[in-house]
Formats: structure tokens, sequence, C-alpha cells
């Protein structure tokens, strides 16, 4: 009924990492919704810089709605190319993010260690990609 789906659970860091991996193999946007302002801590500065270079050299665009207390984050990665952000309001400040490329959605709670729920289904991922269009229309400059 609603396509192909393949469901996964994994904890620690490594799984964040290879989920941006396989969105670097897409070539396709990219759009994280809910990004707790400390979440680049839990994966890695040096692999974030590493894969926003990657993404900027084939000219992969991401897009970032970032938690209310993550102004500075936001105004930084809006100086990268290929990339823009926004913040939510009304006091967002969870701790779990929704990744979304291509057919894949991934839900990373940001707790010590990481725990990511990755689901591949094109159906879920075009609804949850409307919703993040529909908060960024909302969304406030950084």
């Amino acid at each position: 009924q609603y396509g192909k789906k393949d469901i996964k659970i994994f904890d620690g860091a490594s799984a964040i990492r290879n989920i941006f991996l396989q969105c670097l193999e897409t070539n396709k946007p990219i759009v994280a919704l809910s990004v707790p302002k400390d979440s680049t801590k839990k994966f890695g500065t040096f692999f974030q810089n590493e894969i926003h270079k990657r993404r900027a050299e084939q000219k992969q665009w991401m897009y970032h709605l970032y938690n209310e207390d993550a102004i500075e984050r936001a105004r930084f990665v809006n100086t990268l190319p290929f990339t823009q952000a926004k913040i939510l309001t009304h006091g967002s400040t969870s701790p779990v993010s929704t990744l979304v490329c291509d057919d894949l959605v991934s839900i990373m709670f940001f707790y010590d260690p990481p725990l990511t729920l990755l689901i591949k289904n094109k159906d879920m991922a075009d609804c949850f990609l409307h919703y993040f269009w529909m908060l960024w229309e909302h969304a406030k400059e950084p």
C-alpha cells in the first residue's frame, strides 16, 4: 500500500555518519528538521565539515531548520555554499532531529549515545519533505 519500506534502528554516532554518506551518494537535496544546537558534537565537527565540503564540491543543497537555541550555528551554516538555514520558533529545543534525502527518513535522537531510526520509503520521505517546507515558510532568518 505505501510502497517498499525498510526500517532499521541504530545506536551510536557511526549510524549518523553513515546516513550522511548515503545522502552524499544520492547527490539529492538534504533537509534537516529541528536540528539541536549541539548536534555536531555528537558525531564530530571534523566529520561534519567534511560532509559540507563534499556536498559543496558536488553542488548538493542542504536546508536546515534549527531549534530556537541554535541561532549561531544557523548563522554559520548560512555562510557555507549550497546551504540555507532558518530557525524554528516557539521554544523549539528538541533533542530529536529528522533528516530527509531522496527516499531516506532518518529520525535522530541526540542522546548519549545517539539513537537513530532509519526509514527507507519514498512515500514517507515525501510526506516529511512536505512537512519540512511547510515549516520553512514560517521559520525565521537567523
